[in-house]
């Protein structure tokens, strides 16, 4: 990774964790995931295992303030999956870990309840997904330890970058004697930092918020104009008439406010293609269909087709329909009613369902009314806080 890339990258999300030490994940009214894009900026998804999961909680909570990681999830730049035994790790383990830190083992546990469960998207892999190569990996770190295979598993379906440092986990995911430089650098790009300094230092700006706040306001303003064509025309002669009004001084005060605003909104832009590029290069190897459509059956492949086209889209919440058109080319029949039941067959492990005809991969852990978070005991069983 360049330096001047790392430090840009760097200064945007502890800008934005620093603007706001207590972040929130947006949930829409139903309780899903409301994604942020802006110009062609979308979410990426990111698998991350107990351990790394582990060391950014406690940082965090002995900090009190969002890790870099955590912020980037709750300001929309990553999606955030995990196998539920990982959040299970944490219920067991919990304790442990806060008197490794000297930290109270009740205060560790309620800020993982208040600031990573809602950030989460819980998603446990169906068996017989895999293609031959990818199953032998799997095979072999299930000699080694069975616990990571549900985490490098949901990593290869997704076709997303694993957060971990477990060097035989990231062979399952990338291949054995597989050296990636480009995960190394996401991983400490994401890695926490403790320069408190840094983060006061770089607090006036905040580069993710104007993202989110264009990514929610410029589709408002399309809705609305084509919804009331007249209305909108309306308004744009009343700009008209007013811009007419104005002294000629006012606007070469004003076009040169608006220029620097510009280049402020063409660096935030330019920062964030960098973030997307280093998740593009450190993810796995992109799914061969054909190779999947001859070693698994065909129910097996649009389950597969549809977990990595959700990951990947723009919005998290789609419909059928809507799926049925983005899907990649594939060696099987992917009519609609095949693809709802892939959805409902695995609606719950996998896929969350809001309403009729909305769907999500992964499940929230946090009720629909936004307060309650939702957790997994350590039976794996999910229950309200």
């Amino acid at each position: 990774m360049q330096k001047g890339t790392a430090q840009g990258i760097t200064a945007a999300l502890n800008a934005a964790r620093a603007a706001s030490r207590d972040g929130a994940v947006w949930l829409s009214h139903d309780g899903g995931f409301e994604d942020i894009s802006f110009f062609g900026v979308v979410s990426r998804p990111v698998v991350i295992d107990a351990n790394w999961l582990r060391n950014d909680l406690l940082w965090s909570c002995r900090k009190e303030c969002p890790t870099i990681m955590l912020h980037a999830a709750n300001q929309g730049a990553i999606r955030l999956f995990a196998a539920s035994h990982v959040l299970r790790e944490v219920v067991r383990h919990h304790e442990k870990w806060a008197s490794s830190k000297n930290l109270p083992a009740d205060r560790v546990l309620e800020w993982w309840k208040r600031h990573y469960l809602p950030a989460i998207r819980l998603v446990d892999p169906p068996d017989g997904l895999l293609d031959v190569d990818e199953q032998q990996r799997m095979d072999r770190l299930g000699q080694l330890d069975s616990d990571d295979v549900p985490t490098a598993t949901l990593a290869v379906l997704l076709q997303a970058p694993l957060i971990s440092s477990d060097r035989r986990a990231l062979a399952g995911v990338y291949g054995p004697g597989a050296v990636r430089r480009e995960q190394s650098d996401l991983r400490d790009l994401l890695r926490d930092s403790s320069n408190d300094t840094a983060l006061k230092r770089s607090a006036a700006t905040v580069a993710f918020l104007p993202v989110a706040v264009g990514g929610v306001l410029i589709p408002a303003a399309t809705r609305g104009a084509a919804r009331h064509p007249v209305l909108a025309l309306a308004a744009g002669a009343l700009l008209a008439l007013g811009a007419s009004r104005v002294q000629s001084a006012t606007w070469r005060r004003s076009a040169s406010r608006v220029g620097r605003a510009l280049g402020g909104v063409v660096e935030v832009l330019e920062v964030q293609q960098q973030w997307q590029r280093h998740f593009q290069d450190a993810a796995p190897p992109a799914p061969q269909w054909d190779a999947i459509g001859h070693a698994v059956p065909a129910s097996a492949v649009r389950t597969r087709a549809l977990m990595h086209t959700m990951a990947h889209r723009v919005s998290g919440q789609t419909t059928l329909d809507e799926l049925a058109g983005v899907l990649p080319a594939l060696p099987v029949a992917t009519s609609p009613r095949l693809l709802g039941q892939a959805l409902r067959q695995h609606e719950g492990p996998v896929f969350q369902r809001f309403g009729s005809a909305v769907w999500q991969l992964g499940q929230t852990t946090s009720s629909p009314d936004h307060r309650r978070p939702r957790t997994v005991d350590a039976e794996g069983q999910y229950g309200d806080i």
